[in-house]
């Protein structure tokens, strides 16, 4: 069973971003992802899908568009090329094919279950776009429910 500090589950732009951030901050974590980076990206997009913000105003946490049309638009391959450049721009520690099944408190410390796996941490964090927490700090009525598809968009650490 592997321990660590925080653990990310989802290995699209808002966990990539969060783990750049945790790597910058010398914090031990891993982020489990069920598929491939970005795969929802791959495998739940339309081909001809393209973003609605031009190329020079993708930015994520010490990385940002650096290709030939600022002024374009990425489209699905695009984008999920940026994002795995990215993940290797500062060697993500993605766990690939690691589907969370579950995730559970036990004395005070979060386990996630995978098939194959089991992981400890003090924290954890899902992948999320658009949360943001109560202006007061921690929300008291987020607490994990046992299954990852309904877990909340964010974890209180304990």
């Amino acid at each position: 069973m592997r321990r660590t500090d925080v653990v990310v589950i989802g290995g699209g732009q808002a966990g990539l971003a969060m783990s750049r951030c945790l790597c910058d901050l010398g914090i031990d974590h891993v982020v489990l992802e069920r598929g491939r980076v970005a795969e929802r990206w791959r495998s739940e997009r339309w081909e001809s899908l393209r973003l609605l913000t031009p190329n020079w105003q993708s930015r994520l946490p010490g990385f940002q568009y650096s290709g030939s049309d600022p002024d374009g638009f990425m489209g699905m391959t695009d984008l999920v090329g940026f994002l795995e450049r990215y993940a290797g721009s500062f060697l993500a520690p993605v766990e690939l094919g690691t589907a969370v099944r579950s995730v559970t408190v036990h004395n005070g410390r979060y386990r996630l279950q995978a098939p194959g796996r089991r992981a400890v941490g003090r924290c954890a964090r899902r992948r999320s776009v658009g949360h943001r927490r109560p202006a007061g700090g921690r929300d008291p009525r987020l607490r994990p429910s046992g299954h990852a598809g309904r877990w909340p968009a964010h974890a209180p650490a304990a």
